[in-house]
């Protein structure tokens, strides 16, 4: 019926595809507090590409999951890091602007 593979397919393909979902609605909403969110949406969009990839091949070979995962795994922590060190350049305005800072 199932076997392991799969179930760690969909695991992986669930949880790719959730978190490119609160990554986009976190880019959104912080977006007036932050410059380049495209970074953060962008970031979303490659994490849900990924998960529907992984739905629509569940037969691919363990190889190709292996590339997949490590070509996933390069992008999104290049992002990341561009994002982080922007966010990073901006952490006095960001303190300022946000809502309740001292």
């Amino acid at each position: 019926m199932f076997d392991t593979t799969t179930v760690l397919l969909t695991l992986i393909a669930a949880w790719s595809i959730v978190t490119g979902i609160f990554e986009i609605a976190t880019a959104l909403r912080i977006r007036t507090l932050i410059e380049n969110e495209w970074l953060m949406i962008l970031s979303g969009v490659i994490s849900i590409i990924f998960g529907i990839l992984l739905i629509a091949q569940p037969g691919a070979a363990a190889i190709a999951i292996v590339w997949l995962l490590g070509g996933y795994a390069l992008l999104f922590g290049i992002l990341t890091l561009m994002f982080a060190f922007r966010l990073r350049g901006m952490r006095d305005t960001i303190g300022r602007q946000a809502p309740g800072a001292v």
